[in-house]
This record gives structure tokens, C-alpha cells and sequence, in this order.
């Protein structure tokens, strides 16, 4: 870990994020879990200039529901050339990987 942030601490370099949401839920309000997921991308990306230097964001694991929910949120955002939301790891880190 101590080497990621070393070099994640480099002057312009890009980071490519893996996020497993395998053990997520079916939340009882979908609205508030949308909500929720839109104001984390929305900071993520557009107020915190650190996170500019997040080249990918791929998403993977979770209910189908959950999946559909967090896709529908990623193209409100207009973030679909840089987070995308995959059923397997493999498929996930597969996307990573690619440029």
C-alpha cells in the first residue's frame, strides 16, 4: 500500500480505481441510494480538483438492481468514458487495463 501512495503521490500521474460493491445491499429507499451515489460522483469528479487525476473508475459486484441503479447515475453524470459498472472483477480489472 505504502508504494500506491507513493505513487499515486507523483506530479501528474493518472489513476486507474477498482471499487467492489459485492456486498452491498438492496437499500429499503432506491431514491436516497441514488442520491447518495450522485453527490459522491459528482464530488468525486467535478469539485476536488485532486480527483482529476482519476483516469478510470471501474465498478463491479452488487445486485442487478444495484447495478442498474449506479448506471443510470454514471450516464446522468456524464461519466461513461471514465467509470463503468461490471458484474465480475475479471471484466472490471479486464476494462482497467485497457489503455
Amino acid at each position: 500500500m505504502k508504494k500506491v501512495r507513493e505513487r499515486s503521490n507523483l506530479p501528474g500521474s493518472k489513476l486507474k480505481v477498482l471499487v467492489d460493491i459485492t456486498n452491498t445491499s438492496i437499500v429499503p429507499r432506491a431514491s436516497s441510494y441514488r442520491r447518495g451515489i450522485a453527490e459522491g460522483i459528482k464530488n468525486l469528479y467535478h469539485k476536488d480538483p485532486e480527483f482529476q487525476r482519476i483516469q478510470k473508475v471501474a465498478v463491479f459486484g452488487g445486485s442487478l438492481i444495484i447495478r442498474t441503479i449506479t448506471s443510470f447515475v454514471i450516464m446522468a453524470a456524464k461519466l461513461q468514458k471514465r467509470m463503468k459498472i461490471f458484474e465480475t472483477k475479471e471484466e472490471a480489472l479486464n476494462w482497467l487495463m485497457k489503455n
